[in-house]
């Protein structure tokens, strides 16, 4: 169901993936990827590293502009300026995926009493030397290829299919609002 308008893409400027993918590559030297640290499911759910990028400016303003905008666009949310990043890692050795989920319900931060609630999603594909890994919702499956982004509700189910080969590397971004009435 295409509830709440549709799936919006696009794609970012070379200067900014760059940007994004060097800060993967610090994240890994450094070994500050982490397994499972924003999910409070089981390994059954999600198999996948990440690391928070907010509080990098040029990644958080790049991102916020992006999806305000869109949104101005595209669905009328309302938004406030509270904003969650991550670079997500999923690997060939570990089948990465993420099982059927939506970003609305299933965020531990998650928290209705805080009078906030995740309303728009966001994931941007950094690398693309990989199989597996699409991007799935109810009405079917969206590869997209580096630099690409793909935009919707957070109330949409999705997933992301295991990885066959290589490494799947993406940038997701939770936009918040106030709780949906």
């Amino acid at each position: 169901s295409m509830a709440l308008g549709d799936k919006v893409t696009g794609s970012v400027s070379s200067m900014f993936l760059d940007h994004c993918i060097a800060r993967y590559n610090e994240a890994k030297d450094q070994k500050e990827l982490k397994r499972d640290s924003v999910t409070m499911y089981s390994r059954k759910f999600r198999r996948a590293k990440d690391i928070s990028v907010v509080d990098d400016p040029i990644i958080k303003s790049t991102i916020q502009t992006l999806m305000m905008q869109q949104n101005e666009l595209h669905y009328e949310f309302d938004l406030t300026d509270d904003i969650e990043i991550y670079i997500m890692e999923y690997t060939e050795a570990s089948a990465g995926y993420v099982d059927w989920h939506n970003d609305f319900s299933s965020k531990e931060l998650y928290d209705q009493s805080k009078g906030r609630q995740i309303k728009l999603s966001l994931s941007l594909m950094l690398n693309d030397d990989f199989t597996g890994g699409e991007l799935e919702f109810d009405e079917g499956t969206q590869q997209l290829g580096k630099g690409e982004y793909l935009m919707f509700p957070s109330l949409w189910r999705h997933k992301v299919n295991p990885v066959i080969s290589g490494t799947r590397v993406s940038l997701v971004a939770w936009q918040y609002g106030p709780n949906w009435k």
